[in-house]
C-alpha cells in the first residue's frame, strides 16, 4: 500500500542519489569548453541515479531507501563535527546528505567505511552489521559507474521496464564521451608476446 510516507520516503532516496551521482560524475562546463559540448553532460544528465535506485532495490531485499537512511545519518556525524555546518533549508528538507557539498559526501563514504559513526544508530539491516555497510558503500561507487557508462541511458523510456522488456533506443551519451563504438562481437587488439 501507497501512502504519504512511502512517498517522501522514496522521494527522499532518489534526491539522496542525486546527490551521490552528481558528486561522481557532475557535470564540467570546463571539459566542454575545450573538448566540445557533449563534455558538458554528467550523471544526473543520464538518469544513474534512477538505475542507483532501481539497483539498489534488488537485492536480496530492497535497500534504495534504508541506504539514503544510512547515508544522511553519516551525514549528521560530519555536520555535528563541523558544528555550525549551515545547509540552506530549501537543501536539508532533501535530507542532509543531499545538502553537504560533494566533497563532503566524500567524506560520508569515508566514515562509513571506516566505521568511524555509530552503527547502533544506523537503520535495518545495517544497524550492527559491518559486513553489510562495507559492501554496500563499495557498491554505491560502482553502481555509479556502471548506471553512467553502461547502455543505461540509452534505454530511453524503456529503461524502468524489466531487462527483458528494455530496447536500445539510442547510443547512449557516455559512450560517445569516452569514444566507445558500442557492442560487438569482439574487437580487434594488438597483442604482445612475452
Amino acid at each position: 500500500m501507497i501512502n504519504d510516507q512511502n512517498i517522501n520516503s522514496l522521494l527522499h532516496a532518489q534526491n539522496t542519489f542525486r546527490a551521490f551521482v552528481d558528486a561522481v560524475v557532475p557535470r564540467t562546463p570546463r571539459l566542454a569548453v575545450e573538448y566540445g559540448k557533449i563534455q558538458f553532460f554528467g550523471a544526473l544528465d543520464q538518469g544513474t541515479d534512477e538505475y542507483m535506485v532501481l539497483s539498489l532495490n534488488h537485492y536480496y531485499i530492497p535497500l534504495a531507501e534504508p541506504t539514503a537512511d544510512m547515508l544522511d545519518i553519516a551525514a549528521e556525524q560530519i555536520m555535528l563535527y563541523e558544528g555550525d555546518y549551515r545547509a540552506p533549508a530549501s537543501f536539508l528538507r532533501w535530507g542532509k546528505f543531499a545538502s553537504l557539498s560533494p566533497i563532503d559526501r566524500f567524506r560520508v563514504l569515508l566514515l562509513l567505511d571506516e566505521f568511524a559513526i555509530y552503527l547502533v544508530d544506523l537503520p535495518t539491516p545495517f544497524k550492527d552489521n559491518p559486513g553489510l555497510i562495507v559492501s554496500i558503500t563499495s557498491d554505491l561507487m560502482r553502481l555509479a559507474m556502471m548506471g553512467y557508462y553502461s547502455e543505461w541511458s540509452g534505454y530511453g523510456s524503456t529503461r524502468l521496464e524489466e531487462p527483458n522488456q528494455r530496447k536500445l533506443e539510442f547510443f547512449p551519451l557516455s559512450w560517445k564521451q569516452v569514444g566507445y563504438p558500442g557492442p560487438s562481437l569482439g574487437y580487434r587488439a594488438l597483442r604482445e608476446l612475452f
